[in-house]
């Protein structure tokens, strides 16, 4: 997914620039003060954090299995892509591929915190 709010070449493109003087929606979505935009940033922040923090759980509890040589596959990618990334180019373009690949990591934190709750709440209600 391509993400980019028009610059100065926005007026240089006459039906894009027509086309969206029409519509104020969009508009309020492109510009940063713009209130969908505030919404819009707010709700994916969040998203974000989530994927975050339920990917470092999934990795932590998925570390502990020392004999699947597959697990530590896509860390590694991902480590060693970031910190390629940081040293060399810090773009966001070329790093959102491995905010990807923390997703499966996020479901299995997601899943086994679940799991984890389902059990605790079986143990206090037999």
């Amino acid at each position: 997914m391509w993400c980019s709010t028009p610059g100065q070449r926005y007026n240089w493109y006459y039906d894009y620039a027509t086309y969206i003087s029409y519509h104020p929606k969009i508009i309020s979505i492109l510009a940063h003060n713009g209130d969908y935009y505030k919404i819009i940033e707010f709700f994916l922040n969040i998203y974000q954090t989530t994927i975050y923090i339920f990917s470092a759980i999934g990795l932590f509890v998925l570390s502990r299995d020392k004999n699947k040589i597959i697990i530590s596959l896509l860390p590694t990618i991902f480590l060693g892509g970031f910190l390629f990334h940081i040293l060399w180019e810090t773009k966001s373009i070329y790093v959102i591929q491995y905010y990807f690949l923390l997703l499966p990591f996020a479901s299995y934190g997601i899943h086994y915190v679940i799991n984890r709750f389902i059990e605790k709440k079986k143990e206090l209600n037999p």
